[in-house]
């Protein structure tokens, strides 16, 4: 839903970065002059202002004015008046995802009648001292305020908001006032059971109160996948399992069908069958969709028999392929396949990570997050953070701060604490707004804080902002400005990841180590800035093959490094050498307009089998390196 924003910020930088966030939904941006002044919008028309504080503070008298106006007549906030903008709702997604939402809102109300009860009777066990019970309250209020609130159930959130405050208060007041307070916390709660009953009995009414009682999985998933298959009934068969996970289906049943198709949308993954007569077709066309704008780093799949020989294997490698799908695949296999495939890199699509107690919640957000382009990922147990995000490396993480057994600070320092993590954009969620709890967000390692119920718009400008500014800063630190690839230090941290994934799996990684042959010569027959275009074509072309999850770095120099998860040198053997015989027909001209091409040398290494640690393997790869150095170049060597 577009809406009117106002910016009170002559900064231009910050205006630089963030307009082009707040407009790629059809929102009305009107940015203040550098006297402040903007005709255009008037304050009180716009829905959403964005001030800095300097700003924002000579506007403050007004505001406290209006605010203390606002809180004298709490009944008017109970009965739903207050601010429209917070919370999510389904006219901001499409499709799928809006019907999900309808449907989530109801499963929700459905457990109010359970909840409501619950909340009552820890009130009464609270009240006569039991301090679980209290705590029981304050968990109960914080998360169910929350969550009704970001559904815009706006005479629920009030008072389950006020009874969060008053119960956290309690501990501090003398006797007297305690009883007072009691009294208060009461008739929020009876506001907040007749704001439930009121909604349980009108569930009928609710768009998604048809669907059946349940809640949505925590896929990572809702994107497209391209399959490319002859046989229509096995091509129904994946539409069908894929639409349960949240993947919609792309069909097409001639290569050239494919390619037009993915020319012209967005697709986040590719499943193309094996011709066994003419593979070859297969294997051009993945490399056809990985030469496509934006492309090159698509997950792809080859549906096949895992019993081709290395070969074949080898060849789809080469051309990208992650995953290989047997047509007699029992069902449950074929669902974790599909799921491994769309869990890669998602066609560039930045990866959330929401972490919060309540399933609805996550849900909602995840919806929300989907329907903008991001690949969400929820949990609800945080105490096993730090397996999930081995599992699913996020871009940013959204975080809640009042959570049961560890709360959010907890979960942010044990992030923070982990090198590959420190970097990582981490924004709090929390009904929490007071300056301690904001305070303490900070300190823990926090990026930014978002008040609960949330403003839908405000959370996807955040998001995009924090993603945006970490992927420049990322890109500046761990990639080659010439080859486009990872640089030394970077590669070596994510190869440590990749290794330490493979002790725990029990499973096998390859490590390339390969040189450009004659690169001196080169630099001197045809001068520097060619031997810079034959780097820049190599990274170029080794970025465009191979699989999603593999990982390709500049060594130094004329040097490159790659590594595969999951895949022995036999195998990698064929998918390197496919990758020279291309480079070998790259044409590149010297700076006297004389044409010439080049090759290059490679040496594998594979975990176990050739040593179980980082310098064992680049030491065993170096050694093979320089054997097909002595072999006269253009070779490649794994034994």
């Amino acid at each position: 839903m577009a809406k009117k924003i106002l910016i009170l910020n002559t900064d231009a930088a910050f205006r630089d970065l963030i307009l082009p966030v707040l407009r790629q939904n059809g929102n009305t941006v009107v940015c203040a002059d550098a006297s402040g002044a903007h005709p255009e919008l008037k304050a009180e028309d716009a829905d959403i202002v964005i001030a800095s504080a300097s700003q924002l503070a000579t506007r403050m008298q007004g505001i406290i004015a209006d605010t203390a106006a606002s809180e004298a007549s709490s009944d008017k906030d109970d009965a739903g008046n207050g601010n429209d903008l917070a919370g999510v709702d389904a006219s901001q997604m499409k499709g799928e995802n809006a019907v999900r939402f309808e449907e989530l809102k109801a499963s929700f109300v459905r457990t109010l009648p359970d909840v409501m009860k619950n909340l009552s009777e820890a009130v009464a066990k609270a009240k006569a001292g039991d301090e679980r019970a209290r705590e029981e309250v304050r968990a109960i209020s914080h998360r169910m305020g929350g969550t009704a609130g970001s559904f815009k159930f706006n005479k629920l959130a009030a008072p389950l908001q006020r009874i969060e405050l008053a119960v956290v208060k309690m501990p501090k007041l003398k006797p007297p006032d305690q009883e007072r307070g009691w009294a208060e916390l009461d008739q929020h709660l009876q506001k907040a059971v007749s704001a439930a009953e009121a909604l349980a009995a009108n569930i009928s009414s609710l768009p998604g109160a048809s669907a059946e009682n349940r809640l949505l999985p925590n896929n990572p998933t809702m994107a497209t996948m391209l399959v490319v298959d002859t046989d229509e009934t096995y091509m129904g068969h994946i539409g069908e399992i894929a639409k349960s996970k949240f993947i919609e289906v792309v069909r097409a049943s001639q290569p050239a069908d494919a390619f037009e198709l993915a020319s012209s949308n967005p697709i986040d993954a590719a499943l193309i069958a094996i011709d066994p007569e003419c593979p070859d077709a297969a294997f051009k066309l993945a490399r056809d969709l990985r030469n496509l704008p934006g492309c090159d780093a698509m997950p792809l799949g080859f549906i096949a028999s895992d019993r081709y020989d290395f070969s074949m294997r080898g060849e789809a490698t080469h051309a990208g392929a992650s995953i290989f799908i047997d047509r007699e695949l029992p069902r449950a296999k074929l669902e974790m396949k599909l799921q491994a495939l769309m869990g890669l890199k998602q066609g560039g699509k930045p990866r959330v990570l929401i972490i919060d107690d309540d399933p609805h919640f996550v849900e909602a957000v995840s919806l929300l997050l989907r329907s903008q382009g991001f690949v969400p990922r929820g949990l609800t147990e945080p105490d096993r953070t730090l397996d999930i995000m081995h599992e699913f490396p996020p871009e940013l993480v959204l975080l809640d701060l009042n959570m049961p057994f560890v709360n959010g600070y907890e979960i942010c320092q044990a992030i923070r604490s982990l090198r590959r993590w420190q970097d990582l954009p981490i924004i709090f969620l929390t009904s929490e707004t007071g300056a301690h709890a904001r305070l303490n967000s900070f300190r823990a390692g926090a990026d930014d804080y978002l008040p609960k119920p949330i403003v839908a718009e405000e959370l996807i400008a955040r998001v995009r902002v924090r993603l945006e500014r970490s992927r420049l800063m990322r890109e500046r630190s761990d990639k080659d400005n010439l080859s486009g690839l990872l640089n030394r230090r970077a590669f070596v941290e994510q190869l440590t990841g990749m290794l330490a994934e493979a002790e725990r799996s029990k499973s096998p990684v390859t490590v390339c180590l390969l040189d450009i042959d004659k690169f001196k010569l080169i630099n001197d027959h045809h001068g520097h800035l060619s031997g810079d275009a034959v780097i820049a074509g190599l990274g170029q072309l080794l970025s465009k093959r191979f699989r999603a999850e593999d990982i390709r770095g500049r060594w130094g120099g004329e040097e490159f490094i790659m590594a595969f998860r999951h895949v022995g040198k036999e195998v990698m053997t064929v998918a390197v050498t496919r990758a020279l015989e291309e480079f070998k027909k790259l044409v590149f001209q010297g700076e006297e307009d004389d044409s010439f091409s080049a090759s290059f040398s490679a040496g594998l290494a594979t975990y176990p089998d050739d040593g179980n640690t980082f310098l064992e393997l680049m030491a065993i790869a170096d050694k093979r390196l320089y054997a097909a150095k002595n072999g006269g170049r253009s070779l490649i060597v794994c034994s």
